[in-house]
């Protein structure tokens, strides 16, 4: 389970992190009218707390491989 999660944030975090910068990179750089920028507002948006998400899902991955190897050893010995 936690090579799933591991994965799975890694994933999102990169999906989040893409469309957060394809938001801001078409906010900053085109020349496109008003609703162009909007859509990439929302990209902004919704990119960032897609990024969190995944962010927060790498950490308990992290989290809860340590604590397995913790009892692990405990157990061992």
């Amino acid at each position: 389970m936690t090579k799933l999660t591991w994965v799975s944030g890694l994933i999102i975090t990169a999906i989040g992190v893409v469309s957060w910068i394809l938001g801001w990179y078409l906010n900053t750089f085109t020349g496109e009218p008003g609703n162009a920028d909007i859509g990439a507002g929302i990209l902004l948006l919704v990119g960032m707390p897609i990024a969190a998400l995944g962010i927060l899902l790498v950490v308990a991955g992290a989290i809860s491989a340590g604590v397995k190897r913790f009892r692990d050893r405990r157990a061992r010995a």
